[in-house]
């Protein structure tokens, strides 16, 4: 026992480190199953699953996995009055995004409907600004050129006619996603931040279940194959979930948002491996102006807060 408190200090620090290299491994593994997830609802469509069915199902595995950890606790958060506006933008925003990622990949590449999507940490700066969370820095301002540069080597694709359709949803996209991270910044005034994804877990369920049914659905696979494909995506969602909120308290949210900008690359990689997508290196030359951006804002708004 007398030893006990001289050993303290030096087991603290190894404590920390091994913490912390746990959570940038489970960030690391989130971003790669957040892009999982977007791949395998790609080769679902495939198998006859619609859009509608797969949101609805990966938003209600969503919100059964906050149900039960939630219930776990015994804690139910609830919005209150002053944020019923905040928190009805932000559903909006919520509701649109990932559905029209979905419907996106039926017209364009999935990497390339990702990459276009990967704009909105850009926008989120100038919406932090907007609503007082944030300064705009001259930094923000130079990503965001060099992003929207990277975007304009993507969509360079020579021969090959893309559809608007699904480049105009992608973009609806990343404003819709920025509006929702941005939202959920200023719910978080008012509430945890479990409680937001898990308020709008709520919504999404009732929402995306009424659209799906809305479609003709569920519609689901016929083949075993189309049934593994279509539960990997219904179970990734919550996977990754699980993996960046117990990686944030080790982490904290500066670096897990740096880590996370990885995700882009990620899904450029099954698109290829999976999918079959190929890049050429003009386009490549623009994911990496695109992810370079990205990172050096995320890492620009880093060293502003310390």
């Amino acid at each position: 026992m007398p030893e006990a408190p001289a050993l303290e200090p030096a087991a603290d620090p190894a404590r920390a480190r091994r913490a912390l290299w746990i959570g940038l491994g489970l960030l690391l593994l989130s971003a790669l199953v957040f892009s999982l997830h977007n791949t395998l609802a790609r080769l679902a469509f495939d198998e006859g699953v619609a859009p509608t069915t797969i949101n609805a199902a990966r938003t209600w595995a969503v919100l059964t996995l906050f149900v039960l950890v939630l219930g776990a606790k015994g804690e139910w958060p609830r919005v209150p009055r002053p944020a019923w506006l905040t928190f009805a933008i932000t559903a909006v925003c919520y509701s649109l995004h990932n559905p029209l990622l979905l419907i996106a990949f039926k017209f364009i590449p999935v990497s390339l409907a990702v990459l276009v999507m990967y704009v909105f940490p850009i926008i989120v700066a100038f919406l932090a600004a907007a609503l007082g969370q944030e300064r705009l820095a001259k930094s923000t301002l130079a990503a965001a050129a060099v992003a929207f540069a990277g975007v304009a080597l993507v969509l360079e694709i020579g021969h090959v006619t893309l559809d608007w359709r699904g480049l105009a949803l992608a973009l609806v996209t990343a404003f819709a996603l920025a509006g929702n991270v941005a939202g959920a910044a200023q719910l978080n005034r008012y509430i945890k931040p479990l409680a937001v994804p898990f308020a709008l877990s709520i919504l999404g369920a009732v929402v995306f279940g009424a659209i799906m049914l809305a479609d003709g659905g569920p519609t689901l696979p016929v083949s075993t194959r189309g049934w593994l494909i279509f539960v990997a995506a219904t179970l990734a969602s919550p996977a990754a979930l699980i993996g960046f909120y117990v990686a944030l308290p080790r982490v904290g949210a500066p670096r897990s948002s740096v880590v996370l900008n990885i995700e882009p690359v990620y899904t450029v990689l099954f698109a290829v491996w999976l999918l079959g997508e190929t890049m050429s290196r003009l386009q490549a030359a623009g994911a990496v102006l695109i992810i370079g951006a990205i990172v050096a804002a995320a890492v620009a708004r880093l060293r502003a807060r310390r």
